[in-house]
């Protein structure tokens, strides 16, 4: 699972790179920053590092919702494990994980707003 992920995300820079090489003016019915009335859009460094700033922002949400999906599934694991010693092992590693993970994400995702609100990107 994670190399298909990393894997997708590998393509998806490419495709995008691919896209962002080609022509200095792209057809953006797909970009974030493109413009309402245009179907074109001249690419720019700044366009380019504000789209891998929302990509940046939108793993780290998909990290904490995931993690936060792993808390609750290791609570029910814990709560079903009827006292057996490797029910409850195996649940407390995902419960430790899962908060370590929601701790991490939550951390990032301060950083990248307070790095946004002083505008360093």
């Amino acid at each position: 699972m994670k190399n298909l992920i990393l894997k997708l995300t590998l393509v998806y820079f490419i495709l995008t790179t691919k896209i962002f090489a080609s022509s200095p003016a792209v057809v953006c019915h797909w970009l974030p920053w493109c413009p309402e009335d245009n179907t074109t859009v001249s690419v720019t460094w700044k366009n380019f590092f504000w789209f891998l700033w929302n990509i940046i922002t939108v793993w780290i949400q998909f990290v904490a919702v995931i993690s936060v999906i792993s808390l609750i599934i290791a609570w029910i694991m814990y709560l079903i494990s009827a006292w057996e010693d490797e029910k409850v092992k195996k649940a407390r590693k995902w419960i430790t994980w899962a908060i370590v993970w929601v701790i991490i994400s939550t951390t990032a995702w301060t950083i990248v707003n307070l790095a946004n609100s002083l505008k360093i990107n």
